[in-house]
């Protein structure tokens, strides 16, 4: 997945049925975009 902060568009590539496809969110507010809060919430 490719996210353009600047341009606010983005690209997924190779995304298959085996994860259940695209779960569509609600959009984040500019406080949760910051380095510290998506650090976070990373899936590991």
């Amino acid at each position: 997945m490719i996210y353009d902060l600047v341009g606010g568009t983005y690209n997924i590539n190779g995304l298959s049925g085996a994860y259940g496809g695209i779960k569509y969110i609600a959009p984040l507010s500019k406080a949760q975009w910051s380095p510290d809060a998506l650090a976070g919430n990373g899936i590991r």
